[in-house]
């Protein structure tokens, strides 16, 4: 805990209207003095205390100064003057020991102190009820505005801290230090001699200070931050390299005139970062447009997003997704103190523009997501303030997608189970935190190497519902023996849901380099037959098997895809596209139902208003590119119309099942059953 004490008490000197009249107690241990036209105060400093001035009118309601005054290495005196024009007539010193508190490993919230830079610092920490100290836990520190304290802005969020825990995740509320304006961030280069507290290397220090008993997860570091706590989000930025995996900045901007006339922005991010930015336009403490706030000039809002945008090398148009909230104002709480006059009218109905920009395709996957509020003012906007966007879960959610596979200190590989079982794990992968199921057979001993089956859900459906709705895969995988992997797609900016990356642009990942990343990674434990490595998926997930088989040599020994279709839609005109000819000839089986409405067999315009490419599209494509001779051979068994092209090129076979009364889904039913079908496929090659 920072101590305080003021040494004597009352330890005083008063500034008389005409002359100096120095008032103390018997005891004096600060003297004033004239030094030309200026105030100079002196006072005792001990290298176990920091030191800080602070002033008063009439003995009442105190405040700092200066910033506070690092403790000397030496015992000796501190000097420090102002101009006489200054209101303040009556000042103190206090003394704040350097201390740092033990850092606790159960679970709850603390006050602690940490000394850095010799001067005291303090922060709130929040270690969830599920931290389990034999498991990398993920961290985010959280930053304050200015004029706030970290244990007001913790407690005027709680749902913040809700949706950390849910997540596993340690929350850092860490304290800025404070001046004759109050508390705040130094987020900028000091001038030349300029007194300065160097809150990077305050952040980066209590990083290691807490890494050195937390078990954190150095892959998933975090901070964000709120209007000038933001700005130091972007400092960050500028001045640390291999630490954080994603910044999140809220009612926050790029730079300001600091008490001058000319713009002084934050210098350049030092490397490609992804990072989340929250401004309303109805904000006038951060004027949207850009301008001055009544202060100091501000830059504009959007000007974040091209301060990373230029630098993360994002090529690509972004992706502008539109959304309307209308909101009864008379439910919302009155966060709008420092901006009266945009405070809608009370009771009546006032309607929320959310327009979220995203930039993907980045260097080194990054992305930057701008995002605009019409209303929200200068605030961390909760679920109740009733104005349609809750930063809470948006910063944790753009949090837990992001991971740091080059951070530096990070130990936490990937852990491997070898027994038999289902297990849920996540590997850092280009940037992104990517769960997966994987299932190990009963049989399996490592004694003999087995085949791998990967499997991929659809669009906007996660890894665990899919596995849910195809329980069967695990099964049959079990009886014969291979390895199951269920990977879960990234969430897609432009629909909002999970989706795989199965075409050349507008990509958020390369999930073609994921796969044979992970399969790397499961191969440095378990016993994987490299020849026998297969990929089958459902809609989306199948087009993701197509789109690796046409585009990728040497990995996969077979495919199966079940409701998809080969090739993309253009994102501007809709018209669709296939992919270039296969690189190699591939065992290929597809599953397309005579009902499927999302994927019509016969092609056309499907329920969403897309084209789509026929079955028979698909099967050229596929024949052709693997080299098929000769007739196709036709069976009908009950619902299923049979269609196969053998000999193909190499170990190539192209199989196609037509199923009568199919609709959109992966089917397990008795007339016609996609995991036993597919599997018994797909095992039956093997890569020379």
């Amino acid at each position: 805990m920072k101590s305080s004490v003021f040494l004597p008490v009352p330890i005083v000197a008063l500034l008389a209207a005409f002359g100096l009249n120095l008032a103390v107690n018997a005891q004096p241990s600060i003297s004033a003095s004239y030094v030309g036209t200026n105030l100079q105060l002196r006072w005792p400093v001990s290298s176990n205390y920091a030191s800080q001035v602070e002033s008063s009118v009439q003995f009442l309601g105190w405040q700092q100064l200066w910033p506070p005054f690092p403790a000397p290495v030496v015992n000796g005196w501190q000097t420090n003057s102002f101009s006489l024009s200054n209101q303040f007539q009556f000042f103190r010193v206090r003394y704040d020991f350097l201390t740092n508190s033990p850092v606790p490993t159960a679970p709850g919230v603390y006050s602690l102190s940490f000394v850095s830079g010799r001067l005291a610092r303090t922060y709130r920490l929040q270690i969830p009820t599920n931290y389990n100290a034999a498991i990398p836990a993920p961290l985010a520190f959280i930053l304050h505005g200015h004029g706030q304290t970290a244990h007001e802005f913790a407690g005027q969020h709680p749902t913040l801290s809700q949706y950390a825990q849910a997540a596993g995740m340690i929350l850092v509320f860490p304290q800025s230090t404070s001046n004759e304006r109050g508390t705040g961030w130094v987020d900028y280069d000091p001038e030349p001699g300029e007194p300065y507290v160097n809150d990077a290397q305050f952040l980066l220090e209590l990083l290691e200070h807490l890494a050195a008993t937390l078990n954190i997860d150095r892959q998933r570091v975090f901070a964000a931050g709120f209007s000038n706590g933001g700005q130091m989000v972007h400092y960050l930025g500028a001045r640390t390299t291999n630490v954080f995996a994603a910044y999140a900045t809220v009612g926050s901007g790029i730079g300001g005139t600091k008490g001058g006339t000319n713009l002084v922005y934050i210098p350049p991010p030092s490397e490609p970062m992804s990072i989340l930015i929250v401004n309303a336009t109805n904000d006038c403490r951060r004027p949207f447009w850009g301008g001055s706030n009544g202060e100091s000039i501000q830059a504009a809002a959007i000007e974040q997003a091209y301060h990373w945008t230029s630098n993360n090398l994002c090529l690509e148009a972004p992706v502008a997704v539109t959304n309307t909230q209308v909101i009864n104002a008379a439910f919302r709480p009155n966060h709008y103190e420092d901006c009266p006059d945009t405070n809608p009218p009370a009771g009546t109905p006032w309607t929320n523009v959310v327009i979220r920009t995203t930039w993907m395709s980045c260097t080194n996957w990054t992305e930057v997501t701008f995002v605009q509020l019409s209303d929200g003012g200068h605030t961390w906007p909760d679920a109740s303030s009733n104005v349609g966007f809750d930063a809470n879960a948006e910063v944790i959610a753009f949090f837990l997608r992001h991971c740091r596979c080059d951070a530096t200190g990070a130990t936490n590989t990937l852990v491997v189970p070898t027994a038999p079982g289902t297990y849920d794990r996540a590997l850092c992968d280009q940037g992104y935190w990517r769960k997966f199921r994987l299932m190990i057979p009963a049989s399996y001993t490592g004694a003999s190497a087995r085949g791998v089956v990967f499997a991929l859900h659809g669009g906007d459906e996660t890894m665990p519902q899919f596995a849910a709705n195809a329980a069967g895969l695990f099964t049959k995988c079990n009886l014969e023996g291979a390895f199951l992997v269920m990977p879960e797609a990234t969430k897609n900016p432009e629909t909002g849901g999970t989706l795989w990356n199965n075409k050349p642009v507008s990509v958020v990942v390369d999930d073609r380099n994921f796969i044979t990343n992970l399969l790397d990674e499961l191969d440095t434990t378990l016993n994987i037959e490299r020849r026998r490595v297969y990929l089958c998926g459902f809609s989306n997930g199948g087009r993701m098997g197509f789109w690796m088989a046409a585009t990728r040599t040497n990995v996969l020994a077979a495919i199966g895809a079940v409701g998809a279709m080969t090739g993309w839609n253009d994102r501007t005109t809709g018209a669709l596209i296939a992919p270039p000819a296969p690189l190699e000839p591939v065992a290929v089986h597809m599953t397309r139902g005579t009902l499927d409405d999302r994927v019509p067999y016969n092609g056309g315009t499907n329920n969403a208003e897309q084209l789509v490419f026929s079955v028979w599209d698909d099967l050229a494509y596929w024949v052709g590119g693997s080299g098929c001779a000769g007739a196709p051979v036709t069976n009908v068994v009950g619902v299923t119309t049979n269609i196969v092209y053998a000999p193909c090129a190499g170990i190539a076979e192209v199989q196609l099942d037509v199923v009568g009364g199919l609709t959109h889904q992966w089917p397990e039913s008795t007339n016609y059953n996609a995991s036993i079908r597919v599997v018994d496929f797909l095992l039956r090659f093997t890569r020379p």
